[in-house]
Order: C-alpha cells, then sequence, then structure tokens
C-alpha cells in the first residue's frame, strides 16, 4: 500500500465535500467505476448480480467513447472496471490498451477464474495499473462454498501464481468478503499474501447481496452473518494489530474499527457521512450514470457529456437522497474513503 497516494487522496476527498457544500461544479469525483459486463461465469452465494435480467451490453467502441468524454472531463485519473466478470468481454485487454494509450490508469476487480497463462500474459503487457482478485478463504472448500462452484479455489491460487512474476508492473490486491466462514482464517490470509509478495488484502463486510432489494433485516438467519460478535472482536483487534505494525491491510484503522462496530450492530450509526455524491461516479453496463449502486440513475454518458450529469438537477436530487440515507453501506469499499 502506498501510504503518499492515501494521504493525497484523503486530503482531495476532504477538500472535495468543503468544496461541494460552495459549489458541486467545482468538484470532481475521485472514484470512478465502469461495470462493464452484466455478465458472470459463477453464482456466489454472497452476490446476487448474477440472476439480474441481461440486457445487451455496451460495444467497444461505445465504451471507448465513454472512455474519451471521461479523459476529456478528469484528465488523467484511475477507472476502476468491474462486473458481473469484466473478462468474460473478449474486449477486455483492448479496452485497458486503449485506456493506457490516452494515460489513463486502469483497475479490474475480477473472480480470476478465466486467468489463464496466456490471459495472464495478454494483462502483464497491457498497461494495467491495479487488478483486484477475489479470494475468500485459503481453505478450498471454503473458498469453492462460498462461490459456488467446485474447483474455482484452484482456478483462482493458479491465476495469482500466473500474474505474480519478479518483474511485474502490476499491482496486486486479493480481496475478501468478511462472513461467518472466512472470519479467523483473515489475519492467515494477510501473513500469506505478506510471504507471497503481494501488493495488499482488501477486506469488506458481509452486506446485503449486490443484484438483490435491500432489506434493513437481510442479516437474520443469514449463513454467512458472524454470529458470535466476541469471535469478530477478538479477529479484528488482531487484523487492527498488524494494520498498526505494517501488515499489507489496504483497509484503514479506522475502517476496521467501523467494521467491527458494524457487525456489533448491522443497523446502528457508524457516526459516518456518505460521500458517494461527491467522489463517485458509476457508470453500469448501458451506459448509465449513478452516484449510488443502490439508487436510479442520473444520466446516460452515451447521450450526455458526463459533467453535465454530474452537475444537473437528478443529480442534486441523489445527493439529497444520499444525505438522508442511514443504511451501512458506506463501510463498503467502493463508498469509503
Amino acid at each position: 500500500m502506498n501510504t503518499n497516494n492515501y494521504f493525497k487522496k484523503l486530503i482531495k476527498n476532504k477538500a472535495n465535500e468543503l468544496l461541494s457544500l460552495v459549489d458541486i461544479s467545482l468538484v470532481k469525483p475521485t472514484s470512478i467505476h465502469f461495470s462493464i459486463s452484466n455478465r458472470c461465469n459463477l453464482s456466489c452465494k454472497l452476490c446476487d448480480i448474477w440472476k439480474v435480467q441481461k440486457l445487451p451490453e455496451l460495444t467497444t467502441n461505445e465504451v471507448k467513447a465513454i472512455i474519451l468524454k471521461l479523459k476529456k472531463w478528469l484528465g488523467s485519473f484511475l477507472l476502476n472496471f468491474a462486473g458481473g466478470e469484466p473478462f468474460l468481454r473478449k474486449d477486455m485487454i483492448n479496452i485497458i490498451r486503449f485506456c493506457t494509450k490516452y494515460d489513463i490508469q486502469t483497475s479490474v476487480t475480477t473472480n480470476g477464474i478465466l486467468i489463464d497463462k496466456k490471459l495472464a500474459k495478454r494483462i502483464l503487457v497491457s498497461g494495467l495499473t491495479n487488478i483486484s482478485i477475489s479470494l475468500d478463504s485459503l481453505n478450498p472448500i471454503v473458498h469453492d462454498y462460498i462461490r459456488n462452484k467446485k474447483g474455482t479455489f484452484e482456478q483462482v491460487y493458479k491465476a495469482i501464481q500466473y500474474l505474480n512474476v519478479k518483474k511485474r508492473n502490476l499491482c496486486i490486491v486479493i480481496a475478501s468478503v468478511v462472513n461467518e466462514y472466512n472470519l479467523e482464517s483473515l489475519p492467515k490470509m494477510a501473513l500469506w499474501i505478506k510471504k507471497h509478495n503481494l501488493n495488499g488484502f482488501n477486506l469488506q463486510p458481509i452486506f446485503n447481496n449486490f443484484g438483490s432489494p435491500y432489506k434493513s433485516n437481510w442479516y437474520i438467519d443469514n449463513e454467512f452473518w458472524p454470529g458470535d460478535y466476541h469471535r469478530v472482536s477478538r479477529v479484528f483487534d488482531k487484523l487492527i494489530r498488524d494494520r498498526k505494525n505494517g501488515s499489507k491491510l489496504v483497509n484503514s484503522v479506522k475502517q476496521l474499527k467501523l467494521m467491527k462496530e458494524y457487525f456489533r450492530n448491522p443497523n446502528g450509526n457508524t457516526r459516518m457521512k456518505c460521500k458517494v455524491g461527491i467522489k463517485n461516479f458509476a457508470i453500469n453496463e448501458y451506459g448509465d450514470a449513478l452516484l449510488c449502486f443502490w439508487l436510479p440513475p442520473i444520466g446516460n454518458v452515451l447521450k450526455e457529456e458526463p459533467d453535465d450529469i454530474w452537475g444537473s438537477y437528478l443529480a442534486k436530487q441523489r445527493r439529497k437522497q444520499i444525505s438522508a440515507c442511514t443504511r451501512n453501506c458506506k463501510l463498503l469499499n467502493c463508498h469509503y474513503d
């Protein structure tokens, strides 16, 4: 983890928060998320995106047109690609190379199972800046159960090996969702990541399944919710100590403490202001722009300029809704500072 970059981003977000009180047009988002595919090759138990009805995705040329609009608005920036599974798109490497050509840094969130030797080699020379690979446990049985398909652990493990070459410019981060089945193994995973010279370990608390309507009592009788808070407390205290002592955890000590509090009471007030309306600009696989994944779109980047959408009346209304929201999804990494 680059501490200097972390503090630069934190300072920029705080400055944007103050500027937004004066005039939102003075602020530009610092987190750009592109859900580039609505398809997935897994049916994970912690996600329902694979259940959502599929419509035709953006074409390669449409994706590139959107990227150029973002470049004109933001200059050089980091573009986060996710899905679904981004590498189901046959043009994904082409799109990454296009971004590299225009001095746009790129990140991809992937389940990793499509990354064989051939694709790994293409990724390593594409100019991709960061890759976030989902790995829920070092226990193959646990990972495969969560991913709802046998053999996925072996495929992900091989993908990490193919990408983890000595001379690489690619930042490799392992991402895990904290849940009942992997809770106590997380400190050991952090050690494993450090031992294998990977760049980071990013934790996200279990939440209402993506792709499903939100329910405030979603965690009740959910088999993945850690029911014993004493176990949660013990593990997070260990993670916090390790983070202070230089582990590869990407999450800040503050965020880890808030996660610990969240697991005590998922509907409690974590004393955080949601900043997605100030820092986030998300685009889905149809070109629709969103400030929050749980709220309707505010425009379409294929048909409109992104800066016009950002400063629109509809965006203003969404920010009011976000300001009044009491959910704790602000702890998720796509929302957190």
